[in-house]
């Protein structure tokens, strides 16, 4: 605890209808090996039990904060959060994942020792109704980068390792407060993080890398917002890569291929978007988005465009077969 009585690590957490998962997720955090920390729970006006489980545990742990508002979306939900943190160092959790037990050590351990501006870790992921591995080897490597590195990696995380790539959320990192200051949440329908991490990103002189998977992501959970899909959202995921290339290029200065390797990442990942929604959209809006996005590979030079066989290539040697197919049968 700092002089003043604040934790020296703020822990935000937006929550809306995760009563079904907000008990293990606390579970996680008083496992934690550093105490020294505050939990900013934000309930962002679930319909659920959300606020009942958290205000039960804010009575038996007096770390944990819980603040309620009417809805307004995670990005809102995070920056009023912030608005809330007394911590020196700032990291986020989402309430349907999980934390290694030396999560929050790792990280401050990695930005005190390293001198950093903001620290990174690996995530694992692992399916609804399974378990995490939560048992992480403490002798797993360090390294420190600069910004360019780190943006560079950031571009490149659609094709290489996810021990080599920085992901573009804001959960699995750790800020400095003088970091945090630097960064824009903007209020989108996904993909906000993108933004503030890239800010924080070409902020920061040092980052360190901590190669370890401490940060425990659920995928495709029921009711999460990462499994619906509409045009709003495929617009946010443009507007948000458009941001993250001009402060790539422009200030971070990375070079032209790995803003290629972006934009490509990009496009394919907005077609798998699509594919996915294909039995919910009209096929005629389905294909119009294809068509739009291809476009947008054109624009950027980075190839002819994509014609469904050649895009089929492209998603087999991604492993995305029943998408690649999909494509291949119904976009001529």
């Amino acid at each position: 605890m700092q002089k003043g009585g604040n934790p020296t690590v703020s822990v935000i957490v937006p929550m809306h209808d995760v009563a079904r998962y907000l008990p293990d997720f606390l579970t996680s955090m008083a496992r934690q090996s550093y105490g020294d920390y505050e939990i900013v729970a934000w309930d962002d006006g679930s319909g659920d039990d959300t606020a009942a489980i958290c205000e039960q545990a804010a009575a038996e742990d007096s770390r944990i904060r819980l603040f309620r508002a009417e809805n307004q979306g995670v990005a809102g939900a995070r920056r009023s959060a912030l608005a809330k943190a007394r911590g020196t160092f700032i990291t986020f959790a989402d309430p349907d994942d999980l934390l290694d037990a030396t999560y929050l050590e790792r990280l401050v351990r990695a930005l005190t020792e390293h001198d950093a501006d903001m620290a990174v870790c690996r995530a694992q992921n692992f399916e609804d109704g399974d378990e995490p591995s939560l048992s992480v080897q403490d002798s797993m490597s360090e390294e420190v980068i600069g910004c360019r590195e780190a943006a560079s990696r950031l571009c490149d995380r659609f094709f290489v390792d996810d021990d080599h790539a920085v992901r573009p959320e804001l959960w699995g990192k750790m800020f400095t407060r003088t970091t945090m200051e630097s960064m824009t949440i903007p209020q989108l329908r996904t993909c906000s993080d993108y933004p503030a991490v890239t800010d924080a990103i070409c902020a920061s002189n040092r980052i360190a890398v901590v190669h370890a998977p401490l940060y425990c992501y659920r995928m495709a959970r029921t009711g999460s917002l990462q499994t619906k899909i509409s045009q709003g959202k495929l617009n946010d995921i443009w507007t948000v890569h458009e941001y993250a290339i001009g402060a790539c290029r422009g200030l971070a200065h990375v070079e032209p291929v790995h803003l290629y390797r972006e934009t490509v990442g990009t496009v394919f990942y907005i077609n798998e978007k699509i594919m996915v929604s294909a039995g919910t959209m009209p096929l005629e809006e389905v294909r119009a988005n294809y068509r739009r996005y291809r476009a947008h590979l054109r624009a950027a030079g980075v190839h002819h465009g994509l014609n469904p066989k050649g895009y089929l290539k492209l998603m087999l040697y991604r492993g995305a077969f029943a998408p690649a197919r999909w494509t291949f049968n119904h976009l001529g």
